[in-house]
């Protein structure tokens, strides 16, 4: 990896090549297909980080789908969460009585994912079903379906940022800080 890649304070380490990722991000597409093959689900990708993973996840679905957005916030600019949770795009879909997959890039504290589901559950769709890219392992958190499960350091790339960089990788990195 070039230097031009590395963050000011620390640097980044491989934790999951383009391949690998691809490889689980097909068997999810596969498994949430035959789980939902007569159910025309809703797939709702939490951005900003979901997006590439949600795309790819998408095109692995091989039934009809439909596919909006919603916009949570609760990191800024920061490796830490804040706490509190934002809204600045709000899902726009009616998942009344409709079968919903929630695609989240990674589920650590759970914070997101527990507003998501109370958000969901006034709504009534007909269920949900949670699919992340990554997991922390410290997780407690329910997922349905996880891509990786993740180790104590922060990580970029494959649509996961750090201050807004980092998202174009096609890979998955931790980002280990200078000691």
């Amino acid at each position: 990896m070039s230097t031009l890649h590395q963050p000011a304070d620390g640097e980044l380490v491989l934790f999951k090549d383009a391949t690998q990722i691809q490889a689980r991000v097909q068997a999810l597409g596969i498994t949430l297909a035959r789980s939902h093959a007569t159910k025309r689900p809703v797939v709702v990708g939490l951005l900003s980080g979901a997006f590439v993973f949600m795309a790819d996840l998408v095109r692995a679905m091989d039934i009809p789908c439909e596919v909006d957005f919603w916009r949570l916030s609760s990191y800024g600019v920061g490796r830490n969460s804040t706490g509190e949770i934002t809204e600045p795009v709000q899902l726009e879909t009616d998942v009344h009585g409709r079968h919903v997959i929630v695609v989240e890039d990674i589920v650590d504290t759970g914070a997101t994912l527990a507003h998501v589901r109370a958000e969901l559950a006034r709504k009534t769709p007909a269920s949900v079903t949670v699919v992340a890219l990554l997991r922390s392992r410290k997780s407690s958190v329910h997922v349905d379906h996880v891509g990786f499960e993740s180790g104590d350091h922060f990580v970029v790339g494959y649509g996961l940022d750090l201050a807004y960089a980092f998202r174009n990788l096609p890979d998955l990195y931790y980002h280990v800080v200078d000691t």
